[in-house]
């Protein structure tokens, strides 16, 4: 009698586990004939104190893919790029992924998006694509690494993650999703819940070095702005540059067209705000800077974090080629700046120039150049600093401090008297009141080169 109540009591588990799931809204039926939508339940978070071990799959369940006809992936992220948010279920929204071949000899996907606030825990599966197949395969566990700010006291409803998979078959994989590690149901997911997968190893041309604007463009208040920075950061050494664009008027669109392409110098994101989840953190910036150095993994030897009011600076030197010499090592990966801030102008700079030609035309002195009253010191323990990566050998990144790294690689701390991150504001923060200012006119050394680029742009014929 006893082993017949125990056989019952177990074939009735996975009923009521499926009206417990429903009744939490974690799993619904579609309606007869109906389209799945999402193979996705609830997400949670990981602990996070470093990247998870890699865990192969022994599984290899393949199935047919509805792959369209074709589609194709566009092999290099140069311009542009074939990303857009995909909304797997009420709780996890993907944007990009990446193949990187830097932990297992098959290679290994990095996937990033956004999960909700989540309640339990889900054990999820990479769904791969190969280049070569139609056919739809298990490729591994995902991996978990949460990339919210931890500083921060209150995460939004939204917070960003990085899911990693290890391949367990060699090839090139052109599409990714996730799934549930023991769904066994492939057949409805449609092809629209499938990421594009960017290998970028093979980078037609290698920068020394590149900026990665960690904010995304916001709020339509940035025009000349932009151009103020990219001019100036090329004087100090950069020639790439990538900026996410979660909303920009027609004027800043005009000088990132400018840049990406007839300067082709820049990687707009122009699509990071369509359809991105909300409430998220500061327009989407934790997702999007670490979607910034995987996609210049290998492209750029040294990548700088920083905003367009942001400009890392060598004490003694011109630009970052004096910098790096006194700084860099082999096993040094991050490179943490102090924070010195500039605020409030006391100077007598005018703020409009006008064309030489033509006085009905006018553009702005760039803020850096205006600004001479700054902060007596760097901000202390290096909050708000801004980083120098080596992209190739980070994992994971935070906005003012460093995170995960390859093993055997460092971080190092430079001294305040060898570089610095210049912050550019036009009022006094809070922050810094009673603090003691002094004058700073070392940026002048830069005024005519940028300010050549200004009046090439402004005053000569404008792109379109």
């Amino acid at each position: 009698m006893t082993v017949i109540f125990m056989i019952l009591y177990l074939f009735s588990l996975p009923i009521y586990f499926v009206q417990f799931y429903k009744s939490k809204g974690i799993f619904q039926e579609s309606p007869a004939g109906a389209e799945r939508t999402s193979p996705f339940g609830a997400l949670t978070s990981m602990s996070g104190k470093g990247l998870p071990q890699s865990t192969s799959a022994k599984s290899m369940m393949k199935v047919q893919a509805q792959t369209p006809s074709g589609t194709q992936l566009t092999e290099t992220l140069a311009d542009k790029t074939n990303f857009s948010w995909k909304t797997l279920s009420a709780t996890l929204t993907l944007y990009s992924a990446y193949y990187e071949d830097r932990y297992w000899s098959t290679g290994s996907l990095a996937i990033l998006g956004y999960e909700m606030m989540p309640k339990k825990p889900q054990n999820l599966s990479c769904l791969v694509i190969m280049a070569d197949s139609k056919v739809a395969s298990v490729q591994g566990q995902a991996e978990r690494v949460l990339i919210a700010e931890k500083w921060r006291r209150r995460i939004e409803k939204y917070r960003g993650i990085l899911y990693k998979c290890d391949l367990t078959t060699p090839g090139k994989p052109k599409y990714v999703t996730l799934i549930y590690r023991h769904s066994t149901d492939f057949k409805n997911i449609p092809f629209t819940l499938y990421v594009p997968v960017a290998d970028v190893r093979f980078s037609k041309k290698v920068h020394k070095f590149g900026v990665c604007y960690e904010t995304p463009l916001y709020g339509y208040k940035y025009d000349q702005e932009i151009m103020d920075s990219i001019e100036m950061n090329k004087q100090l050494g950069a020639t790439w540059f990538t900026i996410y664009v979660y909303e920009a008027h027609e004027k800043a669109l005009e000088i990132l067209r400018y840049y990406s392409q007839k300067q082709k110098i820049l990687d707009a994101v122009y699509n990071w705000g369509e359809s991105i989840t909300n409430p998220i953190y500061n327009h989407g910036l934790t997702v999007g800077v670490h979607d910034c150095v995987y996609r210049n993994m290998y492209k750029v030897r040294y990548l700088v974090l920083c905003d367009i009011d942001e400009f890392i600076m060598p004490v003694k030197g011109f630009n970052w080629h004096d910098l790096l010499p006194k700084i860099d090592a082999p096993k040094r990966a991050h490179f943490l700046l102090a924070h010195l801030g500039f605020h409030k102008n006391k100077s007598k700079t005018e703020m409009s120039l006008c064309c030489h030609k033509e006085s009905n035309r006018t553009y702005r002195m760039p803020l850096f150049f205006s600004l001479h009253n700054r902060s007596g010191s760097v901000v202390i323990r290096y909050r708000q600093s801004k980083s120098i990566i080596k992209p190739k050998h980070v994992i994971s990144v935070e906005v003012h401090r460093h995170r995960f790294m390859m093993p055997g690689y460092k971080l190092y701390v430079v001294p305040p008297d060898v570089g610095v991150m210049k912050h550019y504001r036009g009022y006094y923060h809070p922050k810094y009141r009673g603090a003691n200012f002094t004058l700073d006119y070392t940026m002048d050394y830069f005024k005519p080169a940028v300010l050549s680029a200004l009046e090439r742009y402004y005053c000569g014929s404008i792109p379109g």
